[in-house]
């Protein structure tokens, strides 16, 4: 029985030699390190019993298992800069509960300042008013005699001013079109069209001394606005004293 007993042990050792082999392979292969020839190849895998397929899915695996590996080992540096940025988030958070109270405190400081300022301007609206409602009526009589010439000057001003608007576009555009050479398009020989151009020129001289006439007149109702206007802010003035 002594031979058998060598001869089991020495399958067992070729077996575990083999098994060790064909793991060795599978790693090298799955690393991208030197290739065995290819006889060492078929040779071991006919030691180990493995087939071509199941030696390229175990170094697949291989390849796999080796990545997970790797993206696990990140796992202590992930952690660590996760932890990093929340101290940073703290950080921020806790300045900017500080920045807050400063503001709270800053603005609460400046409205205990502008409160007693608001009421002193309320008091002397009140003072201003209290003054008007007690001035010598004279000064009322005044300021009412002026209230109407002046809306309607200022209503006149409105309309004098539009009306200079309206003419001076008009003019300008008669001016262009007496400026204008005639055309065939226009369907006119060149004495219809001289006389075109005369007529045009009289209505936009016609409206220009209309426009100057207006312009005089809007010098004279801005003068007595500015005038009125001053009387107005005068007497206003006497009733505040």
């Amino acid at each position: 029985m002594g031979i058998f007993d060598a001869l089991f042990r020495r399958q067992q050792e070729r077996e575990a030699a083999a098994v060790t082999s064909y793991a060795e392979l599978v790693a090298t292969l799955a690393a991208g390190g030197d290739e065995p020839s290819l006889e060492d190849v078929e040779r071991l895998l006919a030691d180990a019993g493995k087939t071509l397929e199941e030696l390229a899915a175990d170094v697949d695996l291989a390849q796999q298992r080796a990545a997970w590996k790797q993206s696990r080992d990140q796992r202590p540096n992930l952690v660590e800069q996760l932890r990093a940025i929340g101290a940073e988030r703290k950080a921020l958070d806790e300045a900017h509960e500080a920045a807050e109270r400063e503001y709270r405190k800053a603005s609460e400081q400046l409205q205990a300042k502008e409160g007693p300022i608001r009421r002193g301007l309320q008091a002397c609206d009140e003072a201003e008013k209290r003054l008007r409602e007690t001035a010598p009526d004279d000064l009322r009589d005044q300021l009412g005699a002026l209230k109407a010439p002046l809306s309607q000057a200022r209503k006149r001003r409105r309309a004098l001013q539009e009306q200079l608007r309206e003419l001076s576009t008009q003019i300008g555009d008669l001016r262009s079109r007496a400026a204008e050479k005639p055309t065939p398009a226009m369907g006119i020989d060149s004495s219809e069209a001289e006389q075109l151009r005369e007529q045009q020129t009289r209505e936009a001289d016609s409206h220009q001394t209309r426009a100057d006439r207006l312009k005089v007149e809007l010098e004279e109702i801005d003068a007595a606005i500015a005038k009125m206007e001053a009387r107005l802010e005068s007497i206003r003035g006497e009733q505040l004293v």
